[in-house]
């Protein structure tokens, strides 16, 4: 059954009548007729990057956080917000 469902023919059909986009590229095919919206949906989803791990974001996050609050109050140049949060997470990572 899983196999009959994990079908690129099936998992779209299945995608467009629970109103989900297909979890496969095969299946994008037989998901809907190509138009706009659709060929908008398909470059989205390739152009997707997943997020990182959490155990990273938790030593990445705030660096980028302050890094991105220091440049908005003006109280740091791109470059030097960046060295700097760079610089920030290599002590964390030790």
């Amino acid at each position: 059954m899983i196999k009959w469902l994990a079908s690129p023919e099936n998992e779209g059909a299945w995608a467009r009548s629970a109103n989900l986009l297909p979890a496969r590229y095969s299946a994008f095919d037989r998901w809907y007729p190509l138009d706009t919206y659709v060929a908008f949906v398909r470059q989205e989803l390739e152009r997707a990057v997943a997020p990182p791990p959490a155990q990273v974001m938790q030593v990445v996050g705030p660096a980028i956080q302050k890094a991105v609050a220091d440049v908005l109050r003006g109280q740091a140049q791109p470059t030097e917000a960046a060295t700097a949060a760079v610089a920030s997470v290599a002590r964390s990572s030790k």
